[in-house]
């Protein structure tokens, strides 16, 4: 698999991730279908499959209280997206993406890297039609969980939340300056690799709109599998997933005349 190989060598899978990318990209320029939502009507049918479960999910029990509408991280207040996905009140823009059948659960383990340096794709449970970029940022998450967070984890989990700007940054097209740590640098090229080029300002909005979704849904697969486990790395796996979804999802929703008992402040990760 990808992940086996990024294990031994990141080098020998990074060209994996560019050849994602570019058929995606392709795919994108020859596809007529768009659907015309709003940005929570996009958000829930990206989610649709694991929506009620976490709609209901104890989010209070990990320190996240999902009846406030804003998060303090760091002494600035960010949406709480718990929050808003009960929430019908989101802005009412609306704007076409491309649909496509996606394969629903691209992680770096349902990739099988053949000898010829092509790939195939295994597990095809959760297919179905969303957004196009759904499964690349998935594979995102994937990758900062499993290849970022592991490699941090080792260190100190707070080191991996003073590296959520750059990343915000990143794959907002902001900047491309990223820390040069050793043990990081893999992981930058491959995050740089994947982020697709060139987009239009819908499809740029439906790439961080699907890595929100994304980032959520690992979170909450981390968080819970704490409460099934207590394994702290699973907290904390979960809660920086969970931190850097918010932060991308400013571009959605905006803090304004935010009320002190609106929000709350962050959990602290020891």
């Amino acid at each position: 698999t990808l992940q086996e190989n990024l294990e031994k060598e990141y080098q020998t899978g990074l060209a994996v991730f560019a050849e994602l990318r570019k058929m995606y990209e392709r795919k994108l320029n020859t596809l007529d279908c768009v659907k015309f939502k709003t940005t929570r009507e996009h958000f829930w049918h990206i989610l649709e499959l694991k929506i009620d479960e976490i709609q209901k999910f104890n989010w209070q029990k990990v320190g996240i209280k999902k009846r406030s509408r804003f998060i303090n991280i760091d002494g600035k207040l960010y949406p709480n997206i718990s929050f808003y996905v009960q929430e019908k009140k989101w802005n009412n823009d609306a704007f076409n993406l491309h649909y496509y059948p996606i394969q629903g659960d691209l992680n770096t383990e349902n990739i099988i890297q053949l000898p010829s340096k092509k790939f195939v794709f295994i597990d095809f449970e959760k297919t179905r039609e969303t957004i196009l970029f759904y499964d690349l940022t998935f594979l995102i998450s994937c990758v900062m969980q499993n290849f970022m967070l592991a490699k941090l984890s080792k260190k100190n989990h707070k080191s991996a939340f003073k590296i959520i700007p750059q990343i915000v940054d990143l794959v907002s097209g902001l900047s491309t300056k990223t820390e040069s740590t050793f043990h990081l640098n893999g992981f930058w090229e491959i995050i740089k690799e994947t982020i697709p080029q060139n987009l239009s300002q819908n499809s740029q909005k439906g790439f961080l709109l699907s890595l929100c979704a994304a980032l959520l849904l690992r979170s909450f697969y981390e968080l819970r599998d704490y409460q099934k486990k207590t394994d702290a790395e699973h907290l904390k796996n979960g809660l920086f997933l969970y931190a850097l979804s918010c932060q991308l999802f400013q571009h959605f929703i905006t803090p304004k005349n935010v009320r002190i008992s609106e929000s709350f402040d962050f959990p602290e990760i020891k």
